[in-house]
């Protein structure tokens, strides 16, 4: 299960056992690559992903990008990255969850109370998939 994303995926600020990807195999029992890369905008993600699936074949694919593209002011953009990359999985025959990254502000971000950046909600329900929300926002409280 390939997990492309940026640093939220990667592990920032965790040892590798303690990174989402990894727990989430120990959890799981899946075989969960770690294909997160720290500062990666969406479009850099998307431009990895054709090699990821061909490399993998994955049973399932877990996507959370966007952050960085939020961060660069790039939300249109990578609300599109977001639903091509999720596009492409599908046509390769991989089910994709969709994970939420938070809506980055100064009064979220001072406060500790971050919520999901609202541009996933609509390429998970326009492609009938599941969106896993709250999780990143959920865990920053």
């Amino acid at each position: 299960m390939p997990t492309p994303g940026d640093s939220l995926t990667q592990g920032v600020g965790a040892d590798a056992q303690h990174a989402y990807p990894a727990v989430l195999q120990a959890l799981s029992g899946w075989n969960v690559v770690n294909a997160g890369v720290s500062g990666d905008t969406s479009a850099q993600a998307l431009e990895r992903l054709p090699r990821l699936l061909a490399k993998h074949h994955p049973a399932l694919v877990r996507l959370g990008l966007g952050g960085n593209g939020f961060l660069r002011r790039m939300s249109a953009a990578a609300k599109e990255n977001v639903r091509v990359a999720c596009r492409m999985s599908q046509d390769r025959g991989a089910p994709v969850v969709l994970i939420a990254v938070p809506q980055f502000s100064l009064l979220a971000a001072s406060t500790g109370r971050l919520s999901d950046h609202p541009l996933y909600a609509e390429p998970a329900g326009e492609l009938h998939i599941p969106l896993y929300a709250g999780g990143w926002s959920g865990g920053a409280r």
